[in-house]
């Protein structure tokens, strides 16, 4: 649990700089996935140990409230234009942004699908099974014709599978601070045994 103190500590730290209404949609976002995974992990805290059960759940919240400090501040694009200027495969971007965003146009077709299979269901219906399958083969067609428009809009743009970055980075001094911060907390996972 010492590493998991130091992260909370680098993760309070990293939160106290944000506004009052920015702390607080990563307070709620964190308790909630929090508490969901609570009640995941609540069979495996009475049977087998407790601590490995809050050890899970507050690794899960300290993820949450990292990846909802990240997109608070930071576009998808400045995302990737990151990533090229770090050099990392031009692949490994693409791959990153197309799943990010088919994941969320998907989720949100899922979400309106079934709002209006709910809208629709009066009374009991003893088939939401079949409805459901219904909402999964429907989002799998439009996933295929989705990635289809995609290729086309790709090949039609002329995208060849680089990313260019516009403009050249510069280390800032806030930069230094933050990968100096980084570092610490990887050579502290090493060090205790994270």
């Amino acid at each position: 649990m010492t590493y998991v103190g130091l992260a909370a500590a680098a993760c309070l730290a990293a939160l106290s700089m944000r506004t009052a209404a920015e702390i607080l949609g990563v307070l709620r976002a964190s308790a909630r996935i929090g508490l969901l995974t609570l009640v995941l992990a609540l069979p495996s805290a009475l049977w087998w140990s407790p601590l490995v059960a809050v050890r899970i759940v507050v690794k899960v919240m300290l993820c949450v409230a990292a990846l909802r400090m990240l997109s608070g501040r930071m576009r998808w694009a400045e995302l990737t234009r990151g990533l090229a200027a770090l050099r990392m495969p031009d692949l490994f971007i693409l791959v990153l942004d197309v799943t990010l965003r088919s994941i969320q146009l998907l989720g949100e077709l899922a979400l309106d699908m079934v709002t209006a299979l709910s809208l629709r269901s009066v009374g009991r219906n003893r088939t939401k099974i079949v409805s459901l399958g219904g909402v999964a083969g429907t989002l799998f067609l439009t996933s295929r014709v989705m990635a289809e428009e995609l290729y086309a809009a790709m090949e039609c743009r002329g995208f060849t599978g680089t990313y260019r970055v516009g403009r050249t980075a510069t280390l800032r001094p806030a930069d230094a601070v933050l990968l100096a911060a980084n570092a610490a907390l990887a050579a502290g996972f090493f060090l205790t045994g994270g």
